[in-house]
């Protein structure tokens, strides 16, 4: 090999060298890139999973709220029941009452008219 040869040989090499140096500085670039953006969306992930997560505590306090709402309810809704089962039980018998006063009003009113007709002839 000659010196000419040997040097265009070396100039090859250092010049492929070179071009090798430069597409791995920018492939080194490109997987930084790549490593910000993919940090980047799974950070976004994360931050929605957070906000999710943060949501199903507040629904999850909504429905326990509507529970004690509506358990609260029911027995309102039965302490209402049993006083219009007694106020039903109060008024049967008031009615009753009235029925026995009447026929009792009745059958006096029924005497004295026989009195007074036996006494009239």
């Amino acid at each position: 090999m000659t010196f000419d040869q040997l040097e265009r040989a070396v100039e090859f090499l250092l010049e492929h060298h070179s071009k090798f140096s430069v597409e791995m500085d920018l492939l080194k670039e490109v997987q930084k890139e790549a490593q910000k953006q993919q940090w980047e969306a799974q950070k976004q992930q994360w931050e929605a999973h957070e906000r999710h997560d943060a949501e199903i505590a507040d629904l999850r306090e909504v429905q326990r709220q509507q529970a004690e709402n509506i358990a609260a309810m029911g027995a309102e809704m039965r302490e209402y029941f049993d006083k219009l089962i007694v106020a039903n039980e109060v008024t049967r018998d008031l009615a009753n009452r009235i029925g026995e006063l009447a026929l009792s009003t009745s059958q006096r009113v029924t005497r004295l008219e026989q009195k007074l007709s036996d006494s009239g002839t």
